[in-house]
């Protein structure tokens, strides 16, 4: 649900634009598939809610398809590839992101990642590094750098991500999760 508010020279527009999700997510220890629709509704975000003289933004229904296993190669290694599709229909290309990471003791992972468009032509390419600690928390990084015409006007970008399983090491023992 999100709350609009835009200043205007007679005083401040506010309007309530209601919208919903729906998903299907299925795992077992060592795979999962998704497919969801974060925002069904395709709402039309205007400087002025009685007259549509000006559509500032609009919500489109955006769809996501994602995949993923572990593969153990050893008892201290495993493989991680997944893939995650984004689409938004007659609006944007679909994106594809293809991932390969490594798991070393359940607790290093270092892994890259790939993103192309609906022509596979490359957007970007990700370094992705995380430690899994014991009792439950989790702390990545990552770094984007981009391949397409955007290059021009971004030099990449860093992301440092901050988790925590509930639960900690006495769940991994009952139900290991990689995701």
């Amino acid at each position: 649900m999100a709350l609009m508010m835009t200043r205007r020279f007679k005083g401040t527009t506010r309007a309530l634009l209601p919208n919903f999700g729906l998903g299907l997510f299925y795992h077992t220890q060592t795979f999962y598939l998704g497919l969801s629709a974060p925002r069904i509704l395709e709402v039309k975000l205007n400087a002025n809610q009685n007259i549509d003289t000006l559509t500032l933004a609009r919500e489109r229904t955006n769809y996501y398809g994602t995949v993923g296993v572990v593969v153990s190669l050893s008892d201290d290694w495993k493989l991680k590839p997944s893939a995650l599709v984004k689409m938004i229909p007659t609006r944007a290309p679909i994106q594809t992101d293809l991932n390969l990471s490594v798991l070393y003791k359940d607790r290093f992972e270092l892994g890259g990642s790939f993103r192309a468009d609906g022509k596979f032509k490359p957007e970007s390419v990700n370094a992705i590094a995380m430690l899994h600690f014991a009792n439950g928390l989790k702390i990545g990084y990552a770094y984007d750098f981009t391949l397409s015409r955007l290059q021009n006007y971004n030099s990449g970008s860093h992301e440092v991500t901050l988790g925590y399983e509930f639960g900690g090491k006495k769940m991994r023992y009952l139900t290991p999760r990689y995701f």
